[in-house]
């Protein structure tokens, strides 16, 4: 038997990212493009992904898939012919495809899927 430590995101620590993520102004972004948010969350989703993706990257990427979401739903909002949240995360998903270095977490993801 021993004591082992897991270092990690806690669940308070997550949550408050969530917060912060859904405290960006989206709604104001619906007319910008998907250049604008990468230089709004570039800096904030490095350093996220860094920090708490030091001792486990699976459980930070929970969180940055709630990024992923909300940019789903931004892509809904500001492609007003999409009709379903699922044809926007294929538009956003398509981007990702396309720019895999466009956020930090992305081109990890992808080489890992």
């Amino acid at each position: 038997m021993g004591l082992y430590f897991l270092g990690g995101i806690s669940q308070k620590a997550a949550k408050a990212l969530r917060h912060e993520i859904n405290r960006w102004p989206w709604s104001y972004w619906c007319h910008k493009e998907l250049v604008d948010i990468r230089a709004f969350a570039l800096s904030r989703l490095r350093g996220w992904y860094q920090y708490y993706g030091l001792f486990g990257k699976s459980i930070i990427r929970n969180v940055l898939f709630h990024f992923y979401k909300r940019l789903s739903r931004w892509g809904l909002k500001k492609y007003k012919k999409l009709k379903a949240l699922m044809q926007a995360a294929k538009r956003v998903n398509k981007v990702r495809r396309d720019y895999p270095r466009a956020f930090p977490h992305w081109r990890k993801v992808l080489l890992n899927s």
